[in-house]
C-alpha cells in the first residue's frame, strides 16, 4: 500500500485530526501544526498515557459516582451515570489521541447495552476492557470481551450450560465480532453448536461483580467443527482447565483470513469512506489484511498504515463523512469548551453538560452505551444508507441544540448550557476583523470552504446592529474597551449568536 508523499498542509493535517479526533480545537491546531505526518501519527497513536475513569460503587447493586452525585435516585439514572463517566466524558476531554474514537469503535463493534444490567458497575467494567485495548491486540480483546460481565449478561452467556446450551454469543462471536457476513465467511450452524459448547460454564457473580468459571456446567466433551475450521477439534476439557477451551476457540477462528478482511473493512468504513469497491479491497483492504495478521493482529500497525495511506489523503473523500450524533455533539463540546452557567440554580455541577449533551445525542438516534441492534448502529452496516442514515434522525436535532445552547434566554434549565462565543472568538488571531476571524472559524470547524454566498451572509451578520449601530470592527474595539458595558456586551453577544446559529447549522459543519 502506497505511502503519502504529496504536499503536506493545513488541508492534509486537518483531515487527518476531524477523522482521528472528535472536532478540533485551536489548542488542538496550534499543537499539530509544523509537525509532519509522521510525528503527528506517532502522537495520534499514542495510547498509553491516558487515563482510565475512576470507578467507584456504594453497595451490591448500585453505584453512586461519589464525585459527580446528582439529585437523581432512580436506577436507569443511576447506570446511565456510569456511561457518562465511563465513555462520554473522556471523549470530552480526550487527549491528543485516537484513543476515544477507537473506544467507540469497540463499543459499535462489540456491542452492549447498559439497560440489560443490573449494575452500572459492568458498564464501566465493559468500557474499561475496551479502553484497555484500544489500539492493541485484537484476539486479546476478543478473548477477553468473550468472558466479560456485560457481555454475558447481555448475550446470555451466563444462561449458556451443559444441559441447556445457549448459542446466542457463539453465533454473534462469528458473524458478528470475528467473520462478518461476507463470502469468505462460511461457518456453519454445526460451527456455532460447537462454539456454543465450549463457551459454557461462565456465570456473572453479582456479589463480586465479576465473571468466572464453574467447572461442574461446562461440557466436557469434545468439539467438532466443519471443514471451513478445518475440522478442528477442541479436546473437551474438565475442572478448572475447561476454561481454556476459549483460548483454543479464539485462535482457531482467527486463523480464518476472513477476519483480518472483515476487521479492515470496518476500520476502512469507520476512518475513511462507507464505499468499498474492487478497486478499495484489492488496494487498501488485502494489504491491510497481511498487516493485521502480521503481528498477530495487532491493530496499531494497521492504523498507521491505513492513515498515512496515499488513499487516505485522496481530495475526493476529504469531508466524506457524515457526523454522527455522538461525534457532532463531543466536537462542538470541545471545539467551543461548552459549559454550564455559573449562575445556574440546579446544583448539578459537572455532571450537567456531558447528561444533556449525551440525551440530546440519543434524541438524535445514536445513544451512548446503548446501540439499538447486537450490530451496532445502522449508519455503521446498512448498505447502500450508511452514514446518511444520520440525515434523517438527527438533523433537526442539531438544529434545535444549536438554537438552545446560542440563546440569551437562559430560563429553561436546559438552556444554561451554552457556547461561550465571546471567549472563543477572542482566542481567535484578529478578532476584530470579522472577514479574518469568520474565515479562521470556517477554515477550523468546515472540512470543506463555505461558498462566497453564505460567508457574505455571515459578515452581513457581523455587521448588522440590534441596539448600538455600526460595523463589527467598531462596536468589538468599543466593547474591547469597556467590556461591563452592558448594551456593548448584548449587541455582541446578539451578533454571534446570529452569525453561529447559522454557520453551525450550515452543511458543512455537519460533515468531517
Amino acid at each position: 500500500m502506497k505511502k503519502y508523499e504529496g504536499p503536506w498542509t493545513d488541508t492534509q493535517l486537518k483531515h487527518l485530526l476531524r477523522r482521528t479526533l472528535f472536532g478540533i480545537t485551536p489548542e488542538d491546531y496550534r499543537f499539530f501544526r509544523g509537525k509532519t505526518m509522521d510525528q503527528c501519527l506517532d502522537i495520534l497513536l499514542d495510547t498509553s498515557a491516558n487515563p482510565f475513569p475512576p470507578v467507584y460503587f456504594e453497595d451490591q447493586r448500585t453505584e453512586t459516582i461519589k464525585e459527580y452525585k446528582w439529585d437523581h435516585h432512580n436506577e436507569k439514572f443511576i447506570m446511565f451515570t456510569a456511561v457518562l463517566i465511563s465513555c462520554f466524558m473522556p471523549m470530552m476531554h480526550q487527549q491528543r489521541n485516537i484513543g476515544e474514537r477507537m473506544v467507540l469503535f469497540w463499543h459499535n463493534h462489540f456491542v452492549t447495552r447498559y439497560q440489560t444490567t443490573q449494575s452500572g458497575v459492568y458498564t464501566m467494567q465493559y468500557f474499561m476492557l475496551l479502553r484497555k485495548h484500544v489500539t492493541g491486540n485484537f484476539k486479546q480483546l476478543l478473548r477477553e470481551i468473550t468472558t466479560n460481565a456485560q457481555m454475558l449478561l447481555f448475550l446470555d452467556g451466563n444462561k449458556n450450560s451443559k444441559n441447556a446450551p445457549n448459542e446466542n454469543y457463539a453465533r454473534e462471536l462469528q458473524e458478528l465480532f470475528s467473520l462478518g457476513k461476507g463470502p469468505g465467511s462460511r461457518y456453519t450452524e454445526a460451527d456455532v453448536q460447537a462454539a456454543a459448547k465450549v463457551l459454557t460454564g461462565w456465570i456473572v457473580d453479582h456479589e463480586s461483580f465479576a465473571a468466572r468459571f464453574d467447572p461442574d456446567i461446562h461440557d466436557i466433551t469434545d468439539k467438532t467443527f466443519s471443514s471451513f475450521y478445518h475440522d478442528h477439534v477442541i479436546k473437551g476439557k474438565a475442572g478448572p482447565e475447561g476454561q481454556t477451551e476459549i483460548d483454543e476457540l479464539v485462535d482457531m477462528i482467527c486463523r480464518q483470513p476472513e477476519v483480518s478482511r472483515f476487521m479492515c473493512r470496518k476500520l476502512y468504513r469507520w476512518f475513511v469512506n462507507s464505499n468499498i469497491d474492487a478497486q478499495v479491497e484489492k488496494k487498501i483492504i488485502s494489504p491491510l489484511a497481511d498487516i493485521f495478521i502480521r503481528p498477530d493482529y495487532e491493530v496499531k500497525p494497521v492504523l498507521h498504515a491505513l492513515l498515512s495511506s496515499d488513499f487516505f489523503y485522496n481530495s475526493d473523500l476529504i469531508g466524506g463523512i457524515i457526523k454522527s450524533p455522538i461525534d457532532f455533539m463531543i466536537a462542538l463540546l470541545r471545539e467551543f469548551d461548552l459549559k454550564n452557567d455559573e449562575t445556574d440554580p440546579e446544583p448539578t455541577g459537572p455532571m450537567k453538560v456531558p447528561f444533556w449533551a449525551a440525551v440530546s445525542a440519543g434524541r438524535m438516534g445514536q445513544e451512548i452505551g446503548s446501540p439499538p441492534t447486537v450490530a451496532g448502529w445502522p449508519a455503521y452496516y446498512e448498505d447502500p444508507l450508511f452514514d446518511k442514515e444520520w440525515l434523517t434522525s438527527g438533523i433537526f436535532g442539531q438544529a434545535v441544540w444549536i438554537d438552545k445552547v446560542t440563546t440569551l434566554d437562559r430560563t429553561n434549565p436546559e438552556e444554561t448550557i451554552h457556547l461561550d462565543l465571546i471567549s472563543f472568538v477572542k482566542a481567535l488571531s484578529n478578532p476584530a476583523d470579522s472577514i479574518q476571524w469568520l474565515a479562521e472559524t470556517t477554515d477550523l470547524l468546515y472540512a470543506l470552504p463555505p461558498g462566497e454566498a453564505p460567508m457574505k451572509y455571515l459578515q452581513k451578520l457581523a455587521d448588522t446592529s440590534h441596539e448600538c449601530k455600526g460595523s463589527w470592527n467598531e462596536v468589538w474595539a468599543k466593547y474591547i474597551l469597556a467590556p461591563e458595558n452592558e448594551a456593548l456586551s448584548t449587541e455582541i453577544k446578539k451578533r454571534l449568536r446570529d452569525i453561529f446559529q447559522n454557520l453551525l447549522t450550515y452543511p458543512e459543519y455537519k460533515i468531517r
